[in-house]
């Protein structure tokens, strides 16, 4: 890792950068949770939901490297779903995770939405903590994403839609 700060940018989910970023994603779920169904590559078979007006997705680059990524969905109409966020493990500890989460729940409130959900599976206990961190909450399971074990949710007040 150099000493400048990856830079977050909207992108193409399907494009070659961000499917690699999809599928280190995927796989390292899939490790570190146990899910045997969950392929690499299924990460990007979903991703029609990432584009705009209603969605997005954002990848964090170090030079031509892909570093990390998340995606915005709309799960209703005042509600987006934050998926497949990840950053690269030599990346991790610099504050790229919480520049990709304030960037995407600025996009977020960019496109109009009040309200923020997102899924994860309790064996991924950073992950767990971060949200909480910054001020998710539980909810009651939202989607019937079979890999899923607990749901979150966050008011976000400020949307300029």
């Amino acid at each position: 890792m150099n000493g400048s700060l990856p830079r977050i940018v909207p992108a193409d989910p399907a494009e070659p950068r961000s499917v690699e970023a999809l599928t280190a994603y995927a796989g390292e779920v899939r490790e570190a949770a146990g899910l045997t169904a969950l392929e690499p590559r299924s990460a990007v078979s979903d991703i029609d939901g990432f584009a705009p007006p209603d969605g997005c997705f954002l990848l964090a680059l170090a030079g031509d490297d892909a570093v990390g990524c998340v995606g915005l969905q709309r799960v209703g109409p005042d509600a987006a779903e934050i998926k497949r966020m990840w950053v690269k493990p030599e990346h991790r500890g610099s504050g790229l995770s919480n520049r990709l989460l304030d960037e995407v729940e600025a996009q977020a409130r960019d496109l109009g939405y009040s309200r923020l959900l997102l899924d994860t599976h309790r064996a991924l206990t950073a992950a767990v903590r971060f949200y909480e961190r910054h001020g998710y909450v539980a909810v009651p399971r939202y989607n019937d994403n079979p890999d899923a074990t607990d749901f979150y949710g966050k008011d976000l007040p400020g949307s300029t839609a």
